[in-house]
């Protein structure tokens, strides 16, 4: 996967918990146990733990040997390890085969949506299982090949899990889980002396038992992030949780609220680990914001910000992806090819897009009215866009502006948006009209047209929401006649131009009788001026005469027609 793993979430087992963070909370009500207990009670004491307090190592005894079992976890932290068991919430109805971080093997590696578009490789193993990625021989044993555990590796399949991991998905002490303690009733995978065990995200992966730090009357192991590539884990900020997230979660999956967003500033585990089940203050690891169809005070949003105090419409009666998963799409500030751009320059023109939860800005959904779907003009014209600017009363003053911008880019290119024009003033009353007049576009275009204060130069709202419209520009041509009133025999050259610049390409002379029926009397090809020239010599035949010039149009321009021009025989 390389960094495809990263994508991977939207589609396949292991994604909509924003955080990899089985993190600050697995520990932070349940107790701890002494070295060489078995099974402890679920309750701190009372006192301050010991500075020589040690977490114990969960192991377990296998045919093979004593390796470590993180279904150990259990005896003193039931509560939390069963709401990761429990973390799988999205695996049916509009969202596929979404999953959280309770996957098994089948989850992460038998996905045909996600097999089909990418070729599994051994790096999946760094984010859904890290402890997979080498045995459990520690640093000096190489990475496990990914062909141990799935055959086979292509993008056709059918994909199956190879033996002995096939036999987790009906057996064993965890059916659908490959974990160590299985390992007494399984046989070992070729070249793995304690079976190649698969335990997914499972508590350890966050969690450094090795490292305490002190939270109040507790010592707690820290938020770190174990890197299976080096056999090592990688400490994260204790007060910065979203970077132990984006370890797997990163920014190109567009979990991250973007600058001007109004989820800007949040951390993952607001929302998807917030108490909303009740637990008395405590991080819930099942890694849920809610379903759409809960009820409100069953959703993480119910607790954040103007969600919590009743201002504001409900989340989930918002136009959002928590709402409709098919909004569900990545919502970067990416150009169209995918590259990340950081800046203004990375405006995305897809509205669908915008309406992803963790992008969500004010101006999503209270954006300038009036401002139509199309318009169409004439190379040389300019083009008017009017319409309504956002309400002030509506949002909060620091959302928007008077000042309203358009933004535009060649409809046939795959450059990034850039700034035309602005309109407007700080001071204007809510609802105050605005026009754009003064714009000459000479090519088709895409159009933003947007209002905010966040972001930028020239009130650039975050990532840039507003009204999109298209611009369609048709080719200019002109006709001129040398005459006009002819006797039979005479030559009357034909001759004009095609703009904006179009060398090299055709247009057609048309000639009627009526100046209704139309066929055509010659093509010509565009000089590198873009002009053309013809001569006709008028017939014996008295009457009248028309001539008129088309342009077909290409990716650029509409066609275009020359006004008709008449010539008189006498």
């Amino acid at each position: 996967m390389g960094d495809s793993r990263r994508r991977w979430g939207l589609r396949a087992g292991w994604s909509i918990g924003l955080g990899l963070l089985l993190a600050v909370g697995l520990v932070a009500v349940a107790g701890f146990v002494g070295v060489g207990s078995s099974v402890a009670s679920s309750s701190f004491p009372a006192s301050t733990p010991s500075p020589t307090f040690t977490h114990p190592t969960p192991m377990v005894t296998t045919a093979l040997g004593d390796t470590v079992d993180v279904t150990q976890c259990y005896f003193c932290h039931s509560d939390k390890y069963t709401q990761w068991q429990n973390s799988s919430p999205y695996s049916s109805g509009v969202y596929g085969e979404l999953k959280g971080h309770n996957l098994t093997l089948a989850d992460a590696y038998l996905s045909s949506d996600h097999n089909s578009s990418e070729l599994l490789v051994s790096d999946c193993q760094h984010c859904m299982s890290p402890f997979s990625t080498r045995v459990f021989g520690g640093a000096t044993t190489p990475p496990v090949d990914f062909s141990a555990y799935v055959q086979p590796i292509d993008t056709t399949g059918p994909w199956a899990l190879t033996p002995p991991y096939d036999a987790a998905q009906s057996g064993g002490a965890h059916p659908g889980y490959f974990l160590p303690k299985d390992h007494v009733s399984y046989s070992p995978a070729p070249g793995d002396p304690v079976g190649g065990a698969f335990e997914g995200v499972s508590c350890r992966v966050c969690h450094d038992t090795t490292n305490l730090v002190q939270k109040g009357a507790d010592l707690l192991p820290s938020s770190a992030w174990f890197n299976g590539d080096t056999w090592a884990y990688e400490a994260v900020p204790q007060n910065d949780t979203n970077q132990l997230c984006q370890k797997c979660h990163a920014t190109d999956d567009s979990r991250t609220p973007p600058a001007g967003s109004v989820h800007a500033g949040l951390q993952c585990i607001d929302c998807h680990m917030n108490n909303y089940l009740g637990q008395n203050g405590d991080f819930n690891h099942t890694f849920s914001a809610g379903l759409p169809t809960d009820a409100f005070s069953q959703t993480a949003c119910a607790q954040i910000g103007c969600h919590a105090n009743g201002v504001h419409p409900l989340v989930t009666t918002l136009e959002t992806s928590f709402k409709s998963a098919e909004m569900y799409p990545a919502n970067q500030p990416t150009d169209d090819l995918g590259a990340l751009v950081t800046s203004v320059d990375g405006l995305l023109y897809d509205p669908a897009a915008r309406q992803n939860i963790h992008a969500v800005t004010c101006d999503t959904c209270h954006q300038p009215s009036g401002v139509k779907a199309s318009y169409i003009i004439t190379y040389g014209s300019k083009l008017t866009i009017k319409g309504y600017r956002i309400d002030k009363t509506t949002i909060p003053q620091s959302a928007t502006t008077g000042i309203v911008s358009m933004w535009w880019r060649p409809k046939a290119s795959t450059d990034v948006f850039t700034w035309v024009d602005q309109v407007g003033a700080d001071n204007s009353a809510p609802k105050t009209a605005f026009a754009f007049t003064t714009w000459m576009p000479a090519e088709n275009a895409k159009v933003y047209i947007t209002q905010g204060l966040q972001g930028s130069l020239h009130g650039f709202p975050g990532m840039g929401r507003g009204p999109l419209a298209t611009v369609s520009v048709r080719a200019k041509v002109t006709l001129t006649l040398s005459k006009t009133l002819v006797h039979r025999g005479a030559v009357v050259t034909l001759t004009g131009k095609c703009l904006p610049g179009k060398a090299g390409k055709m247009v057609t002379i048309q000639r009627s009788r009526n100046g209704t029926t139309w066929t055509t009397w010659k093509t010509v090809t565009l000089s590198l001026t873009s002009a053309y020239s013809a001569k006709w010599t008028a017939p014996a035949t008295k009457g009248h005469y028309y001539f008129r010039t088309h342009f077909a149009g290409d990716s650029t321009n509409l066609a275009g027609t020359s006004p008709k021009r008449l010539v008189t025989v006498y």
